[in-house]
């Protein structure tokens, strides 16, 4: 993406992210940097995430330790909590959602193909069943269009 990297010093490289890790080390930061609300909610996002496991007790205790060098870091902990939780449900459901409407398509898919062919082979249910939303609308919208089985196996492959 950086045209020319290979020319580029060695201060300029270091720069220049792997996108591997992200790592902050503020141990090279005095008190008063460390409190700066940004950077301070940018770490707490990077321990939340780092962090997938984490449960009540341990953000307890993070909140506990901040408290002891930086009062006013325990509510945007908590606050930062919060959201991250949120953000979380929101996305738990959205998922839930598009999952239900898998399942809901597939086996409409598979109803109206029984109905129009008979029994289906396992394999076909099984490859309607791994299929996304779109390719299971298309499938339904295209149910009178396929003559056979052959048909419907040309689409799916």
């Amino acid at each position: 993406m950086i045209e020319g990297y290979e020319e580029l010093t060695d201060e300029v490289k270091e720069f220049i992210p792997n996108y591997k890790y992200l790592l902050y080390d503020v141990s090279r930061y005095k008190d008063e940097d460390i409190k700066g609300v940004e950077y301070f909610e940018t770490f707490l996002k990077y321990i939340y995430s780092a962090g997938k496991s984490f449960n009540e007790e341990d953000i307890k205790k993070i909140q506990e330790e901040v408290e002891k060098i930086y009062p006013e870091g325990s509510e945007l902990i908590m606050t930062t909590a919060e959201r991250l939780r949120r953000e979380g449900r929101q996305q738990g459901k959205e998922e839930g959602l598009k999952e239900g409407k898998i399942e809901t398509l597939s086996k409409t898919a598979i109803k109206l193909l029984t109905k129009k062919f008979g029994s289906l082979p396992l394999e076909v249910k099984d490859k309607i069943q791994k299929l996304d939303s779109d390719t299971l609308e298309i499938v339904i919208d295209d149910i009178f269009v396929y003559e056979g089985l052959d048909d419907l196996n040309k689409f799916l492959k």
